[in-house]
């Protein structure tokens, strides 16, 4: 239903296909290959969107559900200059976690994994992207989300933090998300198409 939900925004939406990336820079390896997720979010693909379509120059806005929402956060938050709205659902900010055993072997920088490493840089900077996520209290990483979010609040990061009746799943995605697109679209200063 997604195309149906952001059909009446003049928005240009661009879902990549992250694999197991969790958005980040791997290095290269007989597994990976060259993967350079961050590289492309923040680089390729608006360079792309810039050449092809009629597109203002940012900031934009970055959204996703799950390993997704994780990597919407961490790059968000990362590069405020770029994002002005954050929305993740169901965000598995457990990854830093995940890739913290590779010590370097895949991951240039695990520290650069650690969404609440770049929560911490966050306050020191001048921009402050409108942040907002949820989750659904039947869902595995409510702990998670709940951590997150009170780390936030620790550091008096402005942000909505939400609970919802629901799992990790498209059912809750699906109603969600049109909450997602509806602060993307006031953030950025868009109205509804007649």
């Amino acid at each position: 239903n997604f195309a149906r939900h952001v059909a009446a925004l003049p928005l240009v939406v661009v879902l990549p296909e992250g694999g197991t990336s969790a958005y980040l820079n791997w290095k290269a390896s007989g597994r990976l290959n060259q993967h350079r997720y961050e590289d492309l979010m923040v680089i390729d693909i608006p360079r792309h969107l810039g050449r092809h379509f009629n597109v203002r120059n940012g900031p934009w806005a970055i959204g996703g559900l799950s390993m997704g929402g994780y990597g919407a956060v961490r790059l968000g938050l990362k590069h405020p200059d770029r994002f002005s709205s954050i929305y993740a659902h169901s965000a598995a900010f457990r990854v830093d976690e995940a890739v913290e055993h590779l010590d370097g072997t895949l991951v240039g920088d695990v520290e650069d994994a650690n969404v609440y490493r770049h929560a911490d840089a966050l306050v020191k900077r001048d921009l402050r992207p409108v942040i907002a996520f949820d989750c659904g209290v039947d869902d595995r990483l409510i702990e998670h989300n709940r951590k997150f979010h009170r780390h936030l609040d620790m550091l008096g990061v402005d942000h909505r933090y939400a609970e919802f009746e629901g799992g990790h799943d498209w059912d809750y995605w699906d109603v969600h998300v049109q909450e997602a697109l509806a602060q993307h679209a006031e953030v950025l200063g868009l109205s509804a198409r007649a």
